[in-house]
């Protein structure tokens, strides 16, 4: 006890004190003053007739009240945070016990690899892929949205930071792989990207080799985290494109990270060839025919090469011959007939892809593209409405029809379609920016200037300040 310690000191002070009239007197007293610091207490003057002075001990109970009552405001204020609207209450709460949000707007970050091994750092790219595509067919759920993988790679959200700034996400999946031997160490954190807290973590590990158990590992972790419920059990490698082969699957995952992770024709060949490995190891993977013919049309793209054009038309056709329902082929497919120029034949793919994946968004976007080309601007409204009828809560078809439906002059319209972007995406600065816009232009500045004031407190763009 440190008031006890603190009493004993001062009787041993007074014991070896210079002056003799600093000291005990005598032996009794010694007796009384050790007798006084068990209890925490310190006598002050000579002789048995010495003045016991109010002690360190004595304080302490007056302590224990301000503590007392500092944690009983404490617990009343959380109380009041979660069974009375209360802001500071809910601020303290939130701050002691982080809480994943009811509306989860999130953005599964590129997958990161430590080390220098090239091939894990393809295994994650590839996988990062594969499951951000998949949960974003969790977002039907209108609480849930995911970030489209086009939408991730487009605008180039690598850290939290930015998937707020540019997605308008509350929060996003960090996921860390680490070789250790023949196994990989998985770490995931769901991170608030308002103030970069940690709401939730997870990790794992598993055989490296062995990617069917770390994509369903990490799939059944992230649902978990984002508070998904499960509906139904699931079979990992039927999900994929339709391969039971482990090293099939672990070639497609590196032939996908190394078409993701550079621009230049070297990195497009050594994905050519993983994805040539993952045919050998299981000819009927039309996942990795569809890769394969992406990879020959980005080739294409970089050398215009007629030859590569045809490769990837006649690989494209085969992965459709051997599973007409992939809707990752018919995609492929349309990109193909696009570069090509056959623009209704385009227009069929991409149509095939929806049908058999209502959740395909680039489908989607390549197919109100291909409208606007033609400029058939009714059809291409359709293809949002179409989209937003399946995915209500993706923000990106409501800003194409606000932008289809201002550029038409149908002022009326997209006014009422930005205020329902901002009620879908209230973390993005786009839907505000929009509508301050408008809203400036009509006349209405004051709750336009509102609007472009919040789009700016969420990113700083030219379009709001101009």
């Amino acid at each position: 006890d440190v008031y006890k310690r603190q009493a004993l000191s001062r009787v041993v002070q007074r014991m070896l004190a210079k002056e003799t009239s600093g000291r005990q007197a005598s032996a009794t007293e010694v007796l009384s003053d050790l007798v006084a610091a068990r209890r925490g207490k310190f006598r002050v003057g000579a002789g048995e007739s010495g003045v016991e002075t109010t002690t360190l001990i004595e304080k302490r109970p007056v302590l224990l009240r301000w503590r007392v009552l500092l944690a009983m405001g404490l617990i009343v204020l959380l109380g009041l945070g979660w069974f009375v609207p209360n802001p500071l209450g809910e601020q303290l709460q939130n701050w002691l016990f982080p809480q994943v949000p009811k509306y989860r707007a999130v953005a599964i970050l590129p997958f990161e690899a430590g080390g220098n091994d090239e091939n894990l750092a393809a295994l994650a790219r590839g996988l990062s892929e594969v499951l951000t595509h998949e949960l974003h067919h969790l977002s039907q759920d209108s609480a849930l949205h995911v970030a489209p993988l086009s939408q991730v790679r487009k605008r180039g959200v690598r850290a939290f930071e930015a998937a707020r700034s540019e997605l308008g996400s509350n929060v996003a999946m960090k996921t860390v792989l680490q070789q250790a031997g023949s196994t990989v160490e998985v770490r995931m954190s769901l991170v608030d990207t308002e103030n970069g807290r940690v709401l939730d973590r997870a990790g794992f590990s598993s055989l490296w080799t062995d990617p069917f158990s770390v994509h369903q590992s990490w799939y059944e972790r992230a649902r978990q985290m984002l508070r998904v419920p499960e509906t139904a059990p699931r079979d990992s490698s039927a999900l994929v494109f339709g391969t039971k082969a482990v090293s099939a699957f672990r070639f497609y995952l590196q032939g996908l990270g190394r078409l993701r992770s550079s621009p230049d024709s070297a990195a497009v060949s050594r994905a050519i060839d993983e994805f040539e490995r993952s045919l050998s190891a299981d000819p009927g993977f039309a996942g990795a025919r569809v890769g394969l013919a992406l990879s020959h049309l980005a080739m294409y793209a970089k050398t215009a090469d007629e030859d590569w054009l045809r490769s990837a038309e006649a690989t494209a056709r085969e992965a459709l011959a051997r599973d007409d329902r992939s809707a990752g082929g018919h995609e492929a497919m349309g990109r193909v007939l696009i570069e090509k120029g056959d623009i209704e034949g385009a227009i069929e793919s991409y149509e095939r892809a929806i049908s058999f994946d209502p959740l395909c968004t680039p489908a989607y976007e390549a197919l109100a593209q291909c409208y606007r080309s033609l400029g058939q601007d009714e059809r291409r409204e359709q293809v949002y409405q179409s989209a937003l009828q399946a995915m209500p809560g993706n923000y990106l078809f409501i800003w194409r029809l606000a932008h289809l439906y201002y550029t038409s002059g149908r002022v009326n319209e997209a006014l009422a379609a930005y205020r329902r972007m901002i009620e879908v995406a209230p973390f993005l600065y786009a839907g505000y920016q929009g509508l301050g816009g408008m809203l400036v232009q009509k006349g209405s500045y004051e709750p336009g200037i509102d609007a472009l004031s919040t789009s700016l407190e969420l990113r700083h763009s030219y379009g709001s300040y101009s």
